[in-house]
């Protein structure tokens, strides 16, 4: 349960603690098995993405998967904030002296190796909220990774994030989206705006409770679907 305050959504713990756990356990009962671990998705309004260029000089002259994963660690040691963690560093190209953009430089000589990355970041609080819940359910966090991406790789086909799509991720409190060209993530965003905004003001309109709202939403047919 969350209240709006401007574009930050208060979110009550013990609820959040409530709803994970209930959660949880209705997985572990239909798997049959035991969670001691899960992936976090995280939705928070903040969530996005900024285009970031690092570089480093391989010592040997020649880039190694080494020099690979370093130039890598340089992107994500420049996004990351006393505000913001880094959520995903999604290579866009390499470049070797900043010559055009490459997939991979492995094995190629080079003086200096540059990447060029689509960095996901979120709110520090919102991500550490996110670790406490877990923490409080008992499961913990093997990973973090933002809702639109998530649902990007769940719902778009392997040809449909090498051509070019988006995935719009809608919740009760905000919006998502991710973009994805050549199989690589391009852009991600998440705004404080969601289904809840569409049960309140059909709930203004009518005259009528929330709860008969969403009821109303969820069961009237629209745009002529059936």
């Amino acid at each position: 349960q969350s209240t709006r305050r401007g574009d930050d959504l208060d979110v009550d713990p013990d609820l959040a603690y409530r709803y994970a756990r209930i959660a949880l356990d209705r997985a572990e009962r239909m798997a049959g098995l035991h969670v001691p671990s899960a992936i976090g998705v995280l939705a928070a309004p903040g969530v996005e993405s900024v285009r970031m260029r690092a570089h480093i000089a391989p010592p040997r002259g020649v880039i190694s998967e080494t020099d690979v994963q370093r130039v890598i660690a340089a992107v994500t040691a420049k996004a990351e904030t006393a505000d913001h963690v880094v959520l995903h560093v999604a290579p866009l190209g390499y470049a070797i002296a900043d010559g055009a953009l490459i997939d991979d430089p492995r094995g190629q000589a080079a003086a200096r190796l540059s990447l060029e990355a689509c960095v996901v970041v979120a709110p520090r609080d919102a991500a550490e909220d996110v670790a406490a819940c877990a923490d409080m359910a008992g499961v913990a966090l093997s990973d973090l990774v933002a809702a639109p991406y998530m649902a990007g790789l769940a719902v778009l086909g392997d040809e449909e994030r090498r051509d070019g799509g988006i995935a719009l991720d809608i919740g009760a409190t905000t919006t998502g989206g991710a973009a994805f060209v050549d199989d690589g993530l391009v852009h991600c965003a998440t705004l404080p705006v969601g289904g809840d905004l569409i049960t309140d003001t059909l709930a203004r309109r009518l005259g009528t409770s929330f709860a008969a709202a969403e009821r109303l939403k969820l069961t009237v047919p629209i745009y002529g679907a059936p």
